[in-house]
């Protein structure tokens, strides 16, 4: 795996636990790119 894809499964990762958060909070429905990208992990 190169630097870049490092870089690429790094943040999906962050992604994906900022969304499972938000899905703790909300339906899938009212979650915004927005929160998921300004969701502290």
């Amino acid at each position: 795996m190169n630097k870049s894809e490092s870089k690429y499964f790094h943040t999906a990762l962050r992604m994906d636990e900022a969304l499972i958060s938000l899905l703790e909070e909300k339906d899938l429905e009212y979650i915004s790119v927005k929160e998921i990208c300004e969701k502290p992990v």
